[in-house]
């Protein structure tokens, strides 16, 4: 679901885009403090992969 930094689209055939966005978001918000977040892929890293999954998503 959280998207690694500078990945690439992947396979969104059963994705809800809309929803996506809104559900990281929410995630965000509702563990504010967190400081470790695991991507589908590649490194573990900060809130940075939230924010770039987010915008990632709404381009």
């Amino acid at each position: 679901m959280i998207k690694s930094l500078k990945s690439g689209e992947g396979n969104l055939a059963d994705a809800s885009i809309k929803k996506w966005s809104q559900t990281v978001l929410k995630i965000k918000t509702t563990f504010s403090k967190v400081e470790v977040v695991v991507p589908g892929h590649r490194e573990v890293a900060g809130t940075a992969f939230l924010d770039y999954t987010i915008v990632f998503i709404l381009k």
